[in-house]
């Protein structure tokens, strides 16, 4: 088993109707790598922002994150934040071999 390296950025100021591919074409011209998973935060409404998982280390963002900061993108400037790191360990497979005790 591997470990997996997630990192989150955090997309603020984004209007809620852009859909994900919009957002994943605007970083890509900036060098982002793909994302590989949205979660949209509506917040109080009026700067409602969009958490980006990527299978990248934090650093890697954190280079990347000058591209797009304070951006005027859709009538808005975002903001955005890199969040750290995850190390996750895959899930093992079921069933697994219960070890016996003696």
């Amino acid at each position: 088993m591997s470990i997996v390296t997630k990192a989150h950025l955090w997309m603020a100021n984004v209007e809620a109707q852009v859909t994900d591919q919009e957002i994943q074409q605007f970083i890509s011209k900036y060098g982002f790598p793909p994302v590989s998973r949205f979660l949209r935060v509506e917040g109080s409404g009026s700067q409602p922002g969009v958490l980006l998982t990527f299978l990248v280390h934090a650093e890697a963002l954190r280079k990347l994150q000058p591209r797009i900061q304070h951006m005027y993108w859709r009538n808005r400037t975002i903001n955005v934040q890199v969040l750290g790191e995850v190390f996750e360990a895959p899930v093992p497979s079921f069933p697994m071999p219960v070890p016996k005790i003696q």
